[in-house]
């Protein structure tokens, strides 16, 4: 090859055991201006890229990026997609400089596709982790306001109760008044039977509100045997209501765990896909 193109020479020869040398599996690739001077392929993937003395031309894909790189005469790093080599890649291409001039170009090739393949699931992961936040802060939402909602029937419970009870007092007044009627009744009735035959109409009003009296005590009574009921249903629901207000209360406190958890995950995968895709 001339002594103008002895480096070339030297990392032809160097090459194997630099390969050796690599703690990434690569396909490595020496090239001189014109031509494919060596390929060393890698251990764990094939690809189809080029042979050893193939001639370069820039109307071949695979041969445009080594001609650009060997212009531009710096190194670069690119990603080629699967289409080109088979499989997806990230390449680095190094221009081999003799006497200041760039007589040559060393490419590396590594498969990406174990990459893309965990970006891809750390892009699900992280998609799933966030719909499944926003689902546990609809659930949360849900149970706090199932708890607002359970609190305010407990409050109106309570002013039922009050409510009830405040009845509860009128039917004992109706009926105290009812047995004292009664008694007036039974009063004015004997007062009527020693007046004798001037007494009789009287005796007819006092023996009405008699009856009256009776039937207001007999109604204060079914009312009073109804709001006691009334009483022990109110006492039941508010008992209800309050352990399901302490149910939701706590349910809506592990919720909000479980979101503080999941926002610290969600974080992680976003950290996580991130240094993939960097890497």
């Amino acid at each position: 090859m001339g002594n103008e193109s002895r480096i070339l020479e030297e990392l032809k020869e160097t090459m194997p055991l630099f390969r050796q040398l690599a703690t990434n599996d690569m396909h490595l690739a020496l090239f001189s201006r014109t031509e494919v001077l060596g390929v060393w392929k890698a251990d764990g993937f094939q690809i189809d890229f080029v042979q050893v003395g193939e001639t370069l031309s820039a109307s071949n894909p695979k041969h445009e990026f080594v001609l650009n790189a060997m212009a531009n005469g710096s190194a670069t790093e690119e990603e080629a997609p699967e289409e080109i080599f088979g499989i997806p890649v990230r390449g680095k291409l190094i221009p081999i400089y003799e006497d200041g001039q760039v007589v040559g170009l060393l490419t590396s090739l590594v498969s990406t596709k174990e990459k893309v393949r965990v970006g891809a699931l750390t892009d699900s992961l992280d998609s799933n982790l966030i719909e499944s936040l926003q689902s546990i802060e609809e659930i949360a939402q849900g149970a706090t306001d199932l708890s607002e909602k359970l609190s305010n029937i407990h409050t109106t419970s309570e002013m039922v109760r009050d409510q009830a009870d405040k009845a509860s007092k009128l039917v004992s007044a109706i009926q105290g008044n009812a047995s004292r009627s009664n008694i007036l009744a039974l009063n004015a009735s004997i007062e009527a039977a020693r007046a004798g035959e001037a007494g009789r109409g009287f005796a007819v009003v006092a023996n009405e509100m008699g009856k009256l009296a009776q039937v207001s005590g007999s109604s204060a009574k079914e009312i009073d045997t109804s709001l006691t009921d009334i009483f022990e249903a109110i006492k039941k629901v508010t008992d209800e209501v309050t352990q399901a207000t302490e149910v939701a209360t706590a349910q809506a406190t592990e919720t909000d765990k479980i979101i503080s958890t999941l926002e610290d995950v969600v974080s992680w995968a976003n950290e996580l896909s991130t240094f993939v895709k960097k890497s």
